[in-house]
Protein backbone atom coordinates (compact mmCIF):
# COMPACT_ATOMS: atom_id res chain seq x y z
CA UNK A 1 0.00 0.00 0.00
CA UNK A 2 1.44 3.55 -1.28
CA UNK A 3 1.60 6.24 1.46
CA UNK A 4 -0.24 9.46 0.20
CA UNK A 5 2.00 12.74 0.60
CA UNK A 6 5.26 13.57 2.20
CA UNK A 7 6.14 17.39 3.49
CA UNK A 8 9.39 18.26 4.46
CA UNK A 9 9.40 20.06 7.77
CA UNK A 10 12.88 20.99 9.85
CA UNK A 11 13.76 17.70 11.48
CA UNK A 12 12.25 15.28 9.05
CA UNK A 13 9.39 14.57 6.70
CA UNK A 14 5.71 14.02 7.24
CA UNK A 15 3.95 11.64 6.29
CA UNK A 16 0.58 11.49 5.56
CA UNK A 17 -1.38 8.06 5.70
CA UNK A 18 -4.66 7.17 5.07
CA UNK A 19 -7.80 5.77 7.65
CA UNK A 20 -6.23 1.89 7.68
CA UNK A 21 -2.44 2.74 9.22
CA UNK A 22 -3.93 3.74 12.48
CA UNK A 23 -2.29 1.43 14.80
CA UNK A 24 0.18 3.82 16.67
CA UNK A 25 1.79 1.38 18.95
CA UNK A 26 3.23 -0.64 15.86
CA UNK A 27 4.59 2.83 14.33
CA UNK A 28 7.23 3.51 17.01
CA UNK A 29 8.18 -0.17 17.44
CA UNK A 30 8.44 -1.09 13.80
CA UNK A 31 11.19 -1.87 11.82
CA UNK A 32 11.42 0.63 8.81
CA UNK A 33 13.48 -0.74 5.36
CA UNK A 34 14.86 1.51 3.31
CA UNK A 35 15.79 0.63 -0.38
CA UNK A 36 17.58 1.95 -4.08
CA UNK A 37 15.17 3.15 -6.30
CA UNK A 38 15.88 4.70 -9.91
CA UNK A 39 13.86 8.24 -8.25
CA UNK A 40 15.42 7.75 -5.15
CA UNK A 41 14.30 5.27 -2.61
CA UNK A 42 11.58 3.16 -1.22
CA UNK A 43 10.29 3.45 2.66
CA UNK A 44 8.65 0.37 3.84
CA UNK A 45 6.74 0.25 6.89
CA UNK A 46 4.07 -2.34 8.20
CA UNK A 47 3.13 -2.87 4.81
CA UNK A 48 2.82 1.02 3.73
CA UNK A 49 5.35 1.95 1.31
CA UNK A 50 6.57 5.35 0.39
CA UNK A 51 8.81 7.33 -2.43
CA UNK A 52 11.64 9.33 -1.13
CA UNK A 53 12.17 11.16 -4.72
CA UNK A 54 16.41 12.03 -4.33
CA UNK A 55 15.45 15.69 -3.06
CA UNK A 56 13.97 14.35 -0.18
CA UNK A 57 16.89 12.36 0.44
CA UNK A 58 19.24 15.44 0.22
CA UNK A 59 16.93 16.87 2.85
CA UNK A 60 17.24 14.74 5.22
CA UNK A 61 20.95 14.11 4.61
CA UNK A 62 21.43 17.56 5.82
CA UNK A 63 18.43 17.61 8.62
CA UNK A 64 20.40 17.06 11.94
CA UNK A 65 18.50 14.02 13.81
CA UNK A 66 15.73 12.96 10.74
CA UNK A 67 12.46 12.33 11.89
CA UNK A 68 9.48 10.87 10.04
CA UNK A 69 5.89 12.15 11.45
CA UNK A 70 3.08 10.02 10.64
CA UNK A 71 -0.49 11.40 10.61
CA UNK A 72 -3.64 9.93 9.49
CA UNK A 73 -5.78 11.53 7.33
CA UNK A 74 -8.75 10.92 4.87
CA UNK A 75 -10.28 13.33 1.61
CA UNK A 76 -13.20 14.42 4.41
CA UNK A 77 -10.76 15.42 7.67
CA UNK A 78 -10.35 18.78 8.26
CA UNK A 79 -7.40 18.16 10.87
CA UNK A 80 -4.99 15.40 10.50
CA UNK A 81 -4.23 12.78 13.32
CA UNK A 82 -1.33 12.20 14.78
CA UNK A 83 -0.28 8.93 14.68
CA UNK A 84 3.69 8.43 15.95
CA UNK A 85 7.09 9.18 15.06
CA UNK A 86 10.08 7.45 13.57
CA UNK A 87 13.95 8.73 13.94
CA UNK A 88 15.62 7.58 10.65
CA UNK A 89 19.29 6.42 11.01
CA UNK A 90 21.54 9.59 9.40
CA UNK A 91 23.98 6.88 8.23
CA UNK A 92 21.75 4.76 6.45
CA UNK A 93 20.35 8.21 4.41
CA UNK A 94 24.08 9.09 3.51
CA UNK A 95 24.38 5.22 2.45
CA UNK A 96 21.21 5.55 0.49
CA UNK A 97 22.39 8.83 -1.21
CA UNK A 98 26.08 8.04 -1.89
CA UNK A 99 24.85 4.82 -4.05
CA UNK A 100 22.58 6.61 -5.68
CA UNK A 101 24.63 9.35 -7.14
CA UNK A 102 26.72 6.10 -8.10
CA UNK A 103 24.19 4.43 -9.80
CA UNK A 104 23.48 7.81 -11.54
CA UNK A 105 27.11 7.94 -13.13
CA UNK A 106 27.07 4.81 -14.44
Amino acid sequence: MMGKKILLVNDGIIAIVSEDFSNREKVGNSEIKLALADFGATLTLEGYQFCLPSDVLTHLEKTDGANIYFYESSPYDLIAEYQGCISLDRDEILKLKGALEYSQRL
